[in-house]
């Protein structure tokens, strides 16, 4: 996978990431947050946004369990999300 980064200083850079490394990213959030096939993981985040793919999809894969995707970005929960979800990772921009 190439990640890019947001280039806050500078210009944009693609940085390969590893299957591997994506392996362990994701049976790290599972273990920390306990996350089972019985959970539902959202994300307000399209899929280009590192959130979505790190912590939504990634850690779906190993579970089983289900994701919700937002047709759109909305900071309303729920918005365009067909079912319920349990669990949601959001960046505090404060």
């Amino acid at each position: 996978m190439v990640l890019f980064t947001s280039g806050t200083t500078g210009r944009s850079k693609g940085c390969v990431l590893s299957h591997r490394y994506l392996l362990h990213h994701a049976e790290t959030i599972v273990e920390q947050f306990r996350i089972t096939g019985a959970d539902t993981l959202y994300s307000p985040f399209p899929l280009f946004h590192a959130d979505a793919t790190y912590l939504t999809v990634l850690p779906a894969l190993p579970t089983g369990c289900s994701t919700a995707i937002s047709e759109r970005f909305s900071g309303h929960l729920g918005s365009g999300v067909a079912s319920s979800p349990n669990l949601m990772f959001v960046v505090d921009s404060r």
